[in-house]
């Protein structure tokens, strides 16, 4: 069984999703094996805070395959953590930034597995969760 923590209106697997939710899919091992994931599905509401910080925030592209491009539009410098994390919430890569106002950085993301990652962009007025495509 698997947690993890999405924003109302995200997709999964191609479902939109407007509530909390579980979702269980069989698996099945080349060797024949079959095992059943159970995903719990939260959905995360949104604060003010949360609303000012996304839109503060672009990632692009999305898809992308080497390299993705963040840019940032605050109205005051900002402190900001990103972590890049799987989709069940584990950290695989963690970035810092300091005095963050109006600019671009990159995010080299070569090294990745194809498939779904969740950057989660943390500053002291609030909190940011962009869905990103490895290809």
């Amino acid at each position: 069984e698997f947690d993890t923590t999405i924003m109302k209106g995200e997709t999964f697997e191609g479902n939109l999703i407007e509530n909390d939710s579980t979702i269980s899919r069989l698996l099945t091992a080349s060797n024949g094996c079959d095992s059943i994931v159970v995903i719990h599905l939260t959905i995360e509401t949104s604060s003010i805070n949360t609303i000012e910080v996304i839109k503060g925030i672009k990632v692009f592209p999305n898809p992308a395959h080497h390299t993705l491009n963040i840019e940032t539009n605050f109205e005051v410098a900002e402190d900001l953590n990103i972590q890049l994390t799987d989709l069940l919430g584990r950290p695989i890569q963690i970035f810092q930034q300091s005095g963050v106002l109006k600019g671009s950085f990159q995010l080299n993301i070569s090294t990745l597995t194809p498939g779904i990652y969740l950057l989660v962009f943390n500053t002291k007025e609030g909190r940011a969760v962009r869905k990103v495509i490895k290809s």
